[in-house]
């Protein structure tokens, strides 16, 4: 008994350590962008196209209005590579989307996650060999420290594992200018903010 219990307690003073770092989602009070509002100064990373190793070795950082260039634009952001909703559902929504929205006289559509080059890389890749959709138009932007979506107010704290992620939102964008703005709380909801959406919401 006396071994047992010598065994048991460093085994729950781990678990107990572990338990106390599930936290719950933390709140965070950062205003969302509004409608008329001019896009923040900010950079991110732009990924190549049909990138090798060797191609997103090197950054390529613009001013989110440049990565986006004149006229309408679609900026989605997604909470992350990878998960769920943005792989199953949203991003090839998107996709399929692109004509359409083009067609709707949107020039430019991007999407942004608070990933690395490299794992959006390897996420737009695996989408097209595994599920089958070809070459696109979308732009993919890399947000590794959550600076946009901080400035937009479109940030999230996903909780333990997960962290500062971004919100599942969708902006419409007209030379650098807010027109439109839309919000999926959480890592699951995809509701509003669905490409396929776009044209029966224009504004």
């Amino acid at each position: 008994p006396a071994l047992t219990q010598r065994a048991a307690t460093p085994a729950m003073g781990l678990l107990g350590r572990v338990a106390g770092r599930l936290r719950p989602k933390r709140k965070l009070n950062i205003p969302v962008i509004e409608v008329g509002s001019v896009l923040p100064a900010v950079e991110v990373e732009v990924v190549p196209p049909n990138a090798t190793t060797e191609g997103l070795a090197e950054s390529v950082s613009l001013n989110i209005a440049e990565a986006l260039g004149e006229g309408k634009s679609f900026l989605i952001g997604m909470p992350g590579a990878f998960t769920p909703t943005c792989t199953d559902v949203h991003l090839p929504g998107l996709i399929q989307s692109a004509k359409t929205l083009g067609d709707y006289g949107v020039s430019n559509i991007a999407v942004v996650t608070t990933n690395d080059r490299w794992v959006i890389s390897a996420w737009r890749d695996s989408l097209r060999d595994c599920v089958g959709f070809g070459d696109s138009s979308l732009t993919y932007l890399a947000d590794g420290d959550g600076d946009l979506v901080k400035a937009l107010g479109l940030v999230e704290d996903m909780g333990f594992g997960v962290g500062l992620r971004s919100k599942r939102f969708a902006l419409m964008v007209e030379d650098g200018v807010v027109t439109r703005v839309e919000v999926d709380e959480g890592m699951d909801e995809l509701r509003t903010t669905g490409a396929e959406l776009a044209p029966d919401r224009k504004a």
